[in-house]
């Protein structure tokens, strides 16, 4: 009997995700507490601090995310709902005031406008949960990321910008936007603002430093890839790096971790970023896909945006710290550098992520006892015998 194409993955691996992903994102919060601990004592020394100061801060945050997690698994999804458009209609507040008030946008860092983008696309998310009204459902998505977009550019956010517009496109596609709408959305959404920019010699510079890195003149950057190049194989040893002496820089433990990590780790802590991130992204990609296959779309759209946001930060980050992108584009890497709001906001979306990796686990039982039925290896029996 033919079998159905559009069937999740029963196998062994596929059952085992949750687990693996557990084990996957310990690991990550484990190496990163270390790292960010090593690379972030000096710098409280010099502010006269305990040299665990950061270390403890970022762990009561991990501990609140991982409380927030495990209530999350118990959570109806309206709740998770009603979270992501209060959260978006919140931020969109807030970057407003910030317009006007130069004390709010000091508050905005990497980690909120991190915050930010992930809450576009759960309200985004949130109007797929069910089927119907699909046109209108596109046009409130549409509205929602142009506002944003616009908000970030007039409050000069470039580098959450520029991610933001490339991570919306994709989402719009991935939702289902036909390929000819998806060109024309491109077009709509570009003019204006490209006109916007080339009206300013000071943006067409700034985009030109985007373009070429060695033209932004950032000493971070240079620095950060001596460090890397110094760690050379196997690093100077862990805490026995010399990056972190830079006075200049206080955003070492943040946004430069990966250059730190490399003098003191070498091409050993490359191999376990690299090992741990693709490790994370594969499986959330399989719980996106999953999610699609039970008809889920609300969820894989938020799953599978949640998986290229990362991504590109992942991207963004190293690509700062080993001077190919500019300055401008620095941001943080996620569960690793330290941030006491965004690092335990991100463990509680990891709880959101394991929820959905349960549900598709459920259905993948289901599936399978169904199959075993179907191909005769159960056989009821009544009492009648």
């Amino acid at each position: 009997m033919a079998r159905n194409k559009n069937r999740i993955d029963t196998s062994v691996s596929g059952s085992l995700a949750p687990f693996t992903f557990i084990c996957v994102v310990t690991s990550l919060v484990a190496f990163g507490l270390v790292s960010m601990f090593s690379s972030s004592y000096d710098l409280a020394l010099s502010l006269n601090k305990p040299t665990t100061y950061f270390f403890v801060y970022q762990l009561i945050s991990i501990l609140v995310g991982l409380l927030l997690a495990v209530a999350i698994q118990f959570l109806p999804k309206i709740i998770l709902s009603i979270v992501a458009f209060s959260g978006y209609i919140a931020l969109i507040v807030f970057l407003i005031l910030s317009l006007y008030n130069p004390v709010i946008k000091s508050f905005i860092n990497s980690g909120i406008q991190s915050i930010m983008m992930i809450f576009l696309f759960s309200a985004i998310a949130s109007l797929y949960n069910k089927d119907g009204y699909y046109l209108i459902k596109t046009i409130i998505s549409v509205i929602f990321i142009l506002g944003f977009e616009y908000l970030l550019l007039i409050n000069n956010f470039i580098s959450m910008f520029i991610l933001g517009i490339f991570l919306s496109l994709v989402l719009l596609f991935y939702i289902g936007l036909k390929f000819r709408y998806f060109i024309w959305f491109i077009i709509i959404t570009a003019c204006p603002f490209i006109l916007w920019y080339l009206s300013s010699i000071t943006r067409v510079n700034a985009l030109i430093g985007f373009i070429k890195a060695e033209n932004t003149g950032s000493i971070s950057s240079t620095l950060a890839y001596d460090a890397i190049i110094r760690g050379g194989g196997l690093g100077q040893g862990l805490g026995k790096g010399i990056f972190k002496l830079q006075r200049e820089i206080f955003d070492i433990h943040t946004n430069y971790i990966f250059a730190s990590i490399t003098e003191e780790l070498g091409l050993i802590g490359v191999f376990l970023i690299a090992l741990f991130f693709t490790l994370f992204f594969i499986l959330c990609f399989r719980t996106s896909k999953r999610l699609v296959l039970i008809d889920q779309k609300g969820y894989a759209i938020f799953s599978f945006g949640l998986t290229m946001f990362l991504t590109l930060q992942v991207i963004f980050n190293i690509g700062v710290n080993l001077n190919i992108f500019s300055n401008s584009l620095k941001t943080l890497l996620p569960l690793i550098s330290y941030d006491l709001v965004y690092t335990g906001f991100l463990i509680s979306l990891m709880g959101v992520i394991y929820k959905f990796m349960r549900l598709t686990t459920k259905e993948q039982k289901i599936q399978k006892m169904s199959d075993e039925i179907m191909d005769g290896d159960i056989v009821f029996f009544d009492d009648r015998g």
